[in-house]
C-alpha cells in the first residue's frame, strides 16, 4: 500500500513537473507573442507618424505656395482695375469731347440755316 502510494505520488509529481513545463513553455510563447505584436506596433506607429509627417509638410508647402499665388493674383486683379478704371476715364474723356464737338457742329449748322 505504501508502495503505491509512493508510485502514486511520484507520478504525480511527475505529472505536475510535465505540466509546469508545459505551462512555462506557453507562457513564453505567450511573452514572445506579445513582444513581436508590441514591435509591430511600434513599427506601424512610427511609420504612420513618418508618413503624417510628410503629410504635413507638403501640406504647408501646397499652403505656401497657394499663399504667394494669391498674392500674385490679388496684384494682377489691382492692376487690371486700374487699368479698366483708366479705359474708362479714356472713354468718357473721348464722349465729352465728341460730343462737345458735336454740340459744335450743331450750333454751327444752325447759324448757316438761319442767315
Amino acid at each position: 500500500l505504501q508502495c503505491e502510494s509512493v508510485i502514486k505520488v511520484q507520478s504525480d509529481r511527475t505529472d505536475l513537473r510535465r505540466r509546469m513545463r508545459d505551462m512555462e513553455q506557453k507562457l513564453q510563447h505567450e511573452r514572445q507573442d506579445h513582444r513581436d505584436v508590441n514591435s509591430d506596433l511600434s513599427r506601424q506607429y512610427k511609420t504612420m507618424q513618418q508618413e503624417v509627417t510628410n503629410k504635413v509638410k507638403r501640406l504647408e508647402k501646397e499652403v505656401s505656395q497657394l499663399s504667394e499665388e494669391l498674392v500674385l493674383c490679388q496684384e494682377e486683379l489691382r492692376k487690371e482695375k486700374r487699368e479698366h478704371e483708366q479705359v474708362e476715364q479714356e472713354k468718357d474723356a473721348t464722349i465729352a469731347d465728341l460730343q462737345h464737338k458735336l454740340d459744335n457742329m450743331e450750333t454751327d449748322y444752325e447759324k448757316i440755316l438761319h442767315v
